[in-house]
């Protein structure tokens, strides 16, 4: 399923740039200096700040024309969104069936196909997305590693950066997990008692 999910993305990223509204960061942002790139957001707000960085170094690095290089921060990120996807739901579900489920519906999920090889931030900010979510579930287990800890607010600062109103997704993300601990059924289904939910509980927010 992730080599069917990789031809999928691979066919058509190193079509010519400026189709749909690449040619609009790439003119407006991702050409000009660092400086202007981290500094201005408003008023189109098409802008996806940290994306706009990552493709800024590849053009210094690769050139200005070249859509390999522009487009391999989509592409990477829309690869390894698929497996943490995955990831996610075998945490989730504790059932590999689920997981591959979930995993073939991603992977020919046709607008997720079209961001993982165009010069935009949304697959990026989908990675980030699922990074933060897995870190999460990674985060609530009492014995969880540093790494982890270390993760969950670092993808929560880039996937804000990258697009300011993902702010939301943290919110929501933030009531996920006070469901979490506050509603026994669903606190069962995290395999979590009355003394790993305090413990879990404690360490999340540290994180945070």
């Amino acid at each position: 399923l992730m080599v069917l999910g990789f031809i999928l993305r691979f066919y058509g990223w190193g079509r010519d740039l400026g189709a749909q509204d690449e040619q609009i960061i790439l003119l407006g942002y991702v050409y000009k200096d660092i400086k202007y790139i981290v500094t201005t957001y408003f008023p189109s707000m098409s802008h996806h700040i940290f994306h706009s960085v990552l493709l800024r170094i590849m053009v210094v690095l690769f050139g200005e024309d070249n859509a390999w290089a522009i487009r391999f921060p989509a592409f990477i990120s829309g690869i390894a969104c698929l497996w943490l996807i995955y990831k996610i739901a075998v945490e989730i579900f504790k059932n590999i069936f689920s997981a591959q489920l979930a995993l073939l519906i991603a992977a020919l999920n046709q607008v997720h196909i079209y961001y993982s090889h165009t010069a935009r931030g949304y697959s990026l900010s989908l990675f980030l997305t699922t990074l933060m979510l897995y870190a999460t579930l990674q985060t609530l287990k009492p014995n969880h590693s540093k790494f982890w800890a270390f993760i969950l607010p670092s993808s929560g600062f880039l996937l804000v950066y990258t697009i300011p109103t993902n702010v939301y997704f943290l919110l929501g993300l933030g009531l996920w997990v006070f469901l979490i601990f506050h509603i026994p059924s669903i606190m069962r289904g995290f395999n979590l008692n009355k003394k790993q939910q305090t413990t879990s509980k404690n360490h999340y927010l540290l994180v945070i």
